[in-house]
C-alpha cells in the first residue's frame, strides 16, 4: 500500500490487492516496458496518431502504487505528456469511473495526490495478469 494511503482506513478486500503490488516486481517490469514502448513508437510515427492520454495517466498512477510513492496532478499530466487542463479532465472521467481518487496532502493543503482506487487496482492488476497469461501462451 502506498505511504498516501497509510491513513486511510482499509476497504475490505484491500489485503488481496496488497499480496499482488509486493509480488515480485514481474507487473511493474512489465508495465515499465508497455510505457517504454509507447514512448519509442514516438521515433516512427506521429505522436498525434497514437494519443491516449486517459491510459498512459492509468499506467503512470499503476507504477505510482507499485512503487509506494505519490504522485500530484501536475506530476501525473507530465507523465502522461498532456497540458494540465487535459490532465484534469481525464482526472475527472476516472474520479466518476471509480477508478482513481483525490487525496490531499496533509502538509500542504494546497497540494492534491492522485492515487488509484481499490478498484482501479484491481482492474490494473487483472489487466496486468491477463496480458502476462496471453504473452506466455503466444511463446
Amino acid at each position: 500500500m502506498s505511504q498516501l494511503q497509510a491513513n486511510l482506513p482499509l476497504p475490505s478486500g484491500v489485503e488481496q490487492f496488497q499480496e499482488l503490488l509486493h509480488k515480485d516486481g514481474a507487473q511493474l517490469r512489465q508495465l515499465r516496458a508497455t510505457q517504454c514502448a509507447r514512448r519509442r513508437r514516438s521515433k516512427y510515427f506521429a505522436s498525434e496518431l497514437f494519443s491516449d492520454p486517459g491510459w498512459d495517466m492509468l499506467l503512470e498512477l499503476y507504477a505510482a502504487e507499485l512503487e509506494q510513492r505519490r504522485i500530484s496532478t501536475t506530476g501525473l499530466s507530465y507523465a502522461a505528456g498532456v497540458p494540465l487542463t487535459t490532465g484534469l479532465r481525464w482526472i475527472d472521467v476516472f474520479i466518476r469511473e471509480g477508478l482513481i481518487a483525490k487525496r490531499c496532502d496533509p502538509l500542504d493543503g494546497r497540494r492534491v495526490y492522485i492515487g488509484l482506487s481499490v478498484n482501479g487496482v484491481a482492474a490494473m492488476s487483472a489487466y496486468f495478469a491477463s496480458e502476462e497469461k496471453n504473452v506466455s501462451a503466444v511463446r
